[in-house]
């Protein structure tokens, strides 16, 4: 089945793959290249790897020190405009100070770090990040805030304000954006959709299984999800959109 349009709501997806084990544990996004070349990019804790393929880690780049100094973890990234999008804290866990806390910015071909924004007296915790390409807006989540997501206005990396969760999504893991939506990740396995012209918001249907729910893609036709098995293994599920509202 072809994807949605990216101003249609998506009621459910079905499983289609899945990759190899990767050493990748916090995200997973894609994009392609002035080129036409596919993307891939895996997010560890302490690392950020560009693969040949999603299907397993292939590396063709690295960066083993991608941390700010005085932050000891990344979160799910992005890719837009031939940058790598991040965001990095000292994470100690939602009831104590988890600063500093930074997004990140990096080259996407050697994954050097361009820039570091300090954030931390803007949220509790930074857990994902998405950009949104047409406005020109980097959306960030927070595992310790169930009710919003921070808008930040990219040319001056100024925090402009929330975007209001109708529904609470309980320890949000990352974010992808797709046009009028901003799709959600729960660790648990829920997932959600925000359509931002009028920040109406719906849960869609996934087949869950057991495992913390990481970063999640859904800039290709399909919607991939790094998942963190109980067993210790990461693995990136591809999932079909089935049926639109």
């Amino acid at each position: 089945m072809a994807p949605p349009p990216p101003d249609d709501w998506v009621s459910s997806f079905v499983p289609a793959a899945q990759s190899q084990v990767v050493d990748a544990n916090q995200g997973y996004a894609s994009g392609v290249s002035p080129h036409g070349t596919p993307l891939h990019y895996f997010f560890a804790t302490t690392a950020i790897y560009l693969s040949r393929t999603w299907e397993s880690l292939d590396e063709v780049a690295s960066n083993h020190n991608p941390l700010p100094q005085g932050t000891t973890h990344l979160g799910a990234g992005d890719y837009s405009a031939e940058h790598v999008y991040d965001v990095a804290e000292h994470w100690t866990n939602c009831s104590s100070n988890n600063g500093p806390i930074f997004i990140v910015v990096f080259d996407s071909t050697r994954l050097q770090m361009e820039k570091a924004i300090e954030i931390t007296h803007d949220l509790p915790e930074a857990s994902g990040i998405a950009i949104d390409s047409d406005t020109g807006e980097a959306l960030v989540s927070s595992f310790c805030d169930a009710d919003h997501v921070y808008v930040y206005r990219m040319s001056d990396w100024t925090l402009t304000g929330t975007i209001p969760l109708a529904l609470p999504v309980c320890e949000i893991q990352g974010m992808s954006w797709r046009g009028d939506f901003l799709y959600i990740a729960g660790n648990s396995g829920g997932l959600y959709a925000v359509r931002l012209s009028d920040r109406s918001m719906r849960q869609i249907a996934v087949p869950s299984m057991s495992g913390e729910y990481e970063g999640l893609d859904f800039h290709s036709e399909e919607l991939r999800w790094l998942v963190n098995r109980p067993d210790s293994a990461s693995i990136v599920y591809e999932y079909a959109p089935l049926d639109h509202f």
